[in-house]
């Protein structure tokens, strides 16, 4: 209702230096339609312009909502109709697709891609580097692209191999609570479309999982192992 709605000029430079410009504030005190300058597009709403950390550059589409404690990092960019709830982390140089929704807590590393449509849910750690498809649905607690198991003995003891490859899940996958999907020590790590994976289910560094598979709950698969389409 537009005579609701009560215009503002006022300017906020937030702790990061950020400049944010508020542009109009609802009948309501907890709901902000803000416009951060020279970053956020318009009609963005942040629940509260003082509890958002902007530390670089943040492009962000149209109708979307940021909860407060959100920390973006450098060179971020935002699609259209996008929720990301309270105290989630997203690392420089990532990209979340339009109307993909992030719940609570949810940590994106660097250089991360979360496509189209996704669903997020509290806990969700994605590591730096992760390449995630449309419509993915992830559950709580699941972490995609920590480092694989892979280690050297030495006279010194035993030492990591650095893991420096990436974790691929393609559309329409969905992972149960828990999942852990390591990232490759080369190369990827790879889930196919469509593949269903209930909960606490490990992937190992170099799997890859076909199209269209079922894996039942606490199903470990090792390192380097390949499942193809359909399998149950």
């Amino acid at each position: 209702n537009p005579a609701e709605i009560v215009a503002h000029d006022v300017v906020y430079l937030c702790e990061s230096g950020a400049l944010v410009r508020e542009v109009a504030m609802a009948a309501g005190p907890d709901t902000l339609v803000i416009d951060v300058v020279g970053a956020l597009g318009p009609r963005a709403i942040l629940a509260d312009p003082a509890r958002v950390d902007v530390r670089g550059s943040l492009r962000c589409g149209r109708d979307v909502f940021i909860d407060v404690g959100v920390v973006f990092e450098s060179d971020v960019e935002i699609g259209d109709g996008v929720r990301i709830g309270p105290y989630c982390v997203i690392g420089a140089g990532t990209v979340v697709g339009q109307g993909t929704r992030l719940a609570a807590h949810v940590v994106l590393g660097c250089d991360v891609t979360v496509g189209a449509d996704c669903r997020l849910h509290s806990h969700v750690i994605i590591r730096e580097g992760t390449v995630i498809g449309d419509r993915v649905m992830l559950s709580p607690g699941c972490v995609i692209g920590s480092d694989g198991f892979g280690y050297l003995t030495s006279p010194q003891g035993i030492e990591q191999i650095p893991q420096v490859g990436i974790v691929v899940i393609g559309d329409d996958v969905e992972l149960g609570a828990g999942v852990c999907v390591d990232r490759a020590t080369v190369g990827r790590t790879i889930v196919g479309s469509g593949s269903k994976i209930d909960n606490q289910v490990q992937i190992g560094h170099n799997v890859r999982v076909g199209r269209d598979t079922i894996l039942c709950a606490q199903v470990g698969i090792a390192g380097s192992c390949v499942l193809g389409d359909r399998v149950v």
